[in-house]
């Protein structure tokens, strides 16, 4: 039986990196090193004989780990039903679920010729879990046949092996059997129901299904965060209760019993009811049809000129992003963040088409003057470097790309709005009118890039600028989570 007892030691806590990360790091992933961890036949057939014998609590005393109730509830579920093949864990944060992954891969290889896949969406969140997993086969004493830190693999002398992939690098190691797959932060994984239906799922299937219950032997656990009703996550947590192979575990951030009240009553007081129900209570929201700035009031945050005029004056200094869209469709909004509040006042806005990058730089440059301030910083659209390029080498007008999560870039906006930490010039009419018309469209295929059903040029501009500034200037008053 697991231990359970309200005092856990977060020292080992690994927390989610929600942050996206644009410039993944590139693994040359050696094909012979690859091919070393491949399982035969016979040991696939240890591994059958073994896994029916052994269970994941066990693995809890030989790290001196006590868990959650929550945690507790998963690992109990997994050694009383091994008929279940696929579980989902949609979680809020701080509930502990990196603890929970390293801790269910780590009882996984104590089973001679096990094979662990697991799939994070950036290379920085991979090599979190690798570092975890790797200290719990320390403590363990269990010693290593290979290992190397670099790839994110290595090899135990029971056979067992583990890979931890990034999505970016996931399809170079799809050609290893696998005995359990586990997914962290499934939320920000794209297209996840053809990763797994089409690739890992045949990887699986060498481990032949259950004589009692014909399900299968190898096991997939998708854990995350909720986020909106349309992502393939969504749609795999629905399956429990449909499909005997599926089961459903959803916890609030307060099943943790070391996130007190007022920690999670600050982040209510604090976020939007939209994004605390998400990230705190783990529940789903339908955005289908609903207004991507819905924390947008044009009564509250639309300032008068003579407003914006009045924070010119001061002493905040000065932001501004861009953003190139296809057939030459170009935005920009000139930002002047307040000193003291660090509110953020968006004050110019300059949108066009089909004009050469000459030109686009001149009206920004003339924005810049009318504005009396040189911006402090520049974000520009990551997707184009080029225009980056040619505007420092053949204009000296330099920017920075922007960081581009789609998702958490709106919850930034959002809170914002919904803090009264932005405000827009009633002269940003361009903007103003994006907020209140862009809506989400379905259906859940549709590319992150292609969600919207209108234009939405200067709307992406803004998320640039805020969640950029947030991130990347370090602007510690203005977390989103």
């Amino acid at each position: 039986m697991v231990a359970i007892d309200d005092k856990i030691e977060l020292e080992d806590y690994v927390p989610a990196n929600a942050e996206v990360i644009e410039n993944d790091k590139d693994i040359d992933y050696d094909p012979t090193a690859l091919a070393a961890l491949e399982l035969t036949n016979p040991e696939i057939e240890i591994y059958k004989g073994i896994a029916n014998k052994i269970q994941y609590a066990n693995f809890a005393p030989l790290v001196n780990r006590k868990y959650h109730v929550g945690q507790a509830q998963v690992i109990r579920f997994l050694d009383e039903h091994p008929e279940v093949p696929y579980i989902t864990m949609v979680c809020g944060r701080r509930f502990g679920k990196s603890i929970l992954v390293s801790d269910i891969v780590s009882g996984e290889l104590m089973i001679p010729n096990a094979s662990v896949l697991l799939l994070a969406p950036t290379y920085q969140n991979a090599e979190i879990l690798f570092s975890a997993v790797l200290k719990n086969m320390n403590e363990v004493g269990i010693k290593f046949k290979s290992k190397n830190a670099n790839q994110l693999t290595f090899r135990l002398e029971n056979g067992s092996s583990f890979i931890s992939a990034s999505q970016k690098t996931i399809k170079s190691v799809l050609g290893s059997r696998i005995s359990l797959f586990v997914v962290d932060e499934s939320q920000d994984i794209e297209d996840l129901d053809t990763l797994f239906t089409q690739y890992v799922q045949p990887a699986q299937a060498d481990f032949g299904v259950r004589d009692d219950t014909q399900t299968a032997n190898a096991r997939a656990i998708f854990i995350g965060t909720a986020r909106t009703e349309e992502i393939d996550f969504f749609a795999f947590s629905q399956m429990s209760g449909k499909d005997n192979q599926w089961k459903n575990f959803s916890f609030p951030t307060s099943t943790n019993p070391l996130i007190s009240q007022a920690f999670i009553d600050n982040k209510e007081k604090n976020l939007t009811p939209e994004i605390f129900g998400q990230e705190y209570m783990a529940q789903w929201q339908r955005m289908t049809g609903e207004v991507v700035v819905y924390a947008f009031d044009p009564e509250k945050h639309v300032v008068s000129k003579e407003t914006v005029a009045k924070v010119r004056n001061g002493s905040g200094y000065r932001i501004s992003a861009l953003d190139v869209g296809f057939e030459d469709n170009f935005g920009y909004l000139y930002a002047v963040i307040e000193a003291g509040t660090g509110n953020i006042y968006i004050t110019s806005e300059y949108k066009k088409s089909k004009a050469t990058t000459s030109v686009h730089i001149s009206e920004m440059q003339k924005i810049e003057e009318r504005e009396g301030t040189t911006c402090s910083v520049r974000y520009r659209d990551p997707a184009n470097a080029q225009f980056g390029h040619d505007a420092m080498m053949d204009h000296q007008f330099f920017t920075l790309p922007a960081l581009n999560a789609i998702d958490d870039g709106f919850k930034a906006v959002n809170t914002h709005f919904h803090n009264g930490k932005l405000y827009v010039s009633e002269d940003c009419i361009e903007l103003i009118g994006e907020m209140r018309n862009m809506v989400w469209a379905g259906p859940k295929k549709v590319k992150r890039t292609k969600r919207y059903k209108h234009f939405d040029l200067a709307l992406s501009t803004l998320r640039y600028l805020v969640f950029s500034h947030i991130k990347m200037a370090g602007a510690g008053d203005c977390q989103i989570i």
